[in-house]
């Protein structure tokens, strides 16, 4: 009996997998986000993008995918960050916004005035503002101060410690890892959160899902 035509069929069907593997391997690569210097728009300086790398690796020495996710990658003994990130500041945002139009908070605006404000919060949070040839993104003066309250909120965690997400209390005490941990996970969720240059999707492909900014997965989340 022949196998011949098995080891055909079998060669064909690896060199086709490792083709689709090499094909969905650069474009993850062409597509990745970028590690920006982050500005604000009237040219204050708030981290750089070594910053950002530096905060992936304090997450990663007090526990990293032990002590919840990112881009759903972990345990879930607490919450996603870059989720938690992304609906923390939705909540910040519309508040401020809600504020201005006379209310003390997004909760008592009537239906319509929150529908606008939905809508601002899904365009201002998609849209990209990531200059290529500075390395730089930008953030508006209401997403600078929101920077600085999550900042302070997750510096809190980590210093305080949060039984109900198994974090101890001192787990992160030293102010500048605090700062560099924020600049990780406000990275992690611009990249979740913000479309790519040219696309109606963000650079997860809409993952993780919030509602509040319209981020409902693309099929090629599930790759």
């Amino acid at each position: 009996m022949s196998y011949k035509r098995y080891w055909i069929a079998l060669t064909v069907v690896i060199l086709t997998s490792f083709a689709i593997l090499g094909g969905v391997g650069r474009k993850m690569i062409s597509e990745a986000p970028p590690l920006p210097d982050v500005y604000t728009t009237d040219g204050q300086f708030l981290f750089t993008g070594h910053s950002i790398t530096d905060g992936q690796g304090v997450w990663q020495s007090i526990g990293g995918q032990e002590i919840g996710t990112v881009w759903g990658h972990g345990a879930y003994v607490a919450p996603d960050w870059s989720a938690d990130w992304i609906h923390r500041q939705s909540g910040i945002l519309l508040d401020r916004w809600a504020v201005r139009d006379g209310a003390a908070t997004f909760a008592e605006l009537n239906v319509d005035q929150q529908a606008v404000l939905q809508a601002r919060l899904i365009r201002e949070s998609r849209n990209n503002t990531y200059d290529a040839a500075k390395n730089r993104v930008t953030l508006d003066s209401d997403q600078a101060p929101a920077f600085d309250q999550l900042a302070a909120y997750y510096a809190g965690v980590f210093r305080d410690g949060r039984k109900e997400y198994a974090i101890p209390q001192g787990a992160l005490i030293d102010t500048a890892k605090q700062k560099q941990l924020a600049a990780f996970f406000w990275w992690a969720a611009w990249a979740a959160g913000t479309n790519r240059p040219g696309s109606s999707v963000t650079y997860t492909n809409n993952w993780p899902h919030e509602p509040l900014i319209a981020n409902n997965p693309t099929p090629g989340a599930v790759l």
